[in-house]
């Protein structure tokens, strides 16, 4: 396993996503001008493709924060909306493209071959896409109903997995405690 990104890697990724959503925001709003026919999609889904974009910068500027502050409750929150805000915006347009009205145009190649039909692509794309969204938006809405409880401490986190400070060797933990 490689070693983590450096703070300045993770600023420069949080800036490049935060302005690449500005953009997609601005042109979806109409402030930045363009040409409707350009775009195959409705200028809100360009606007929350946008947004899905910023979210994800915030969340890399969330992760890139210090270890004071990822211990306080303040950062637990703010985690949560940026999660369940990407999840519910990004799973809004995938089941857009999926399941809203008119035509649509899926390629689906392997190695370069193209392995279905046009028929069999739009409805292959629209069943795929428009189920991941769904699934996307069933995953925010579950976060969205119960990280509230977990963070507030109604519901205890309960993991399988073991926790970071009990995955070293008994002899390196007995070490920790002296």
């Amino acid at each position: 396993m490689g070693r983590p990104p450096s703070k300045r890697t993770m600023i420069l990724m949080a800036l490049l996503f935060l302005g690449v959503g500005a953009a997609l925001v601005l042109l979806g709003a109409g402030i930045i001008p363009a040409d409707p026919s350009a775009f195959n999609d409705p200028p809100w889904v360009i606007a929350l493709i946008g947004g899905t974009f910023m979210l994800g910068g915030g969340m890399i500027a969330l992760f890139g924060a210090g270890p004071n502050f990822k211990s306080t409750a303040l950062f637990q929150w703010l985690q949560y909306a940026a999660t369940v805000g990407f999840l519910g915006v990004f799973g809004i347009a995938i089941t857009w493209v999926g399941l809203g009205p008119g035509h649509r145009a899926f390629s689906a190649s392997v190695f370069g071959i193209m392995i279905a039909d046009n028929r069999v692509n739009e409805w292959l794309g629209r069943v795929l896409f428009g189920g991941f969204g769904l699934l996307i938006l069933a995953v925010a809405l579950w976060l969205a109903i119960t990280e509230p409880l977990r963070i507030s401490g109604v519901w205890p986190r309960q993991s399988k997995w073991p926790q970071a400070e009990n995955t070293a060797a008994p002899e390196e933990r007995q070490g920790k405690q002296e």
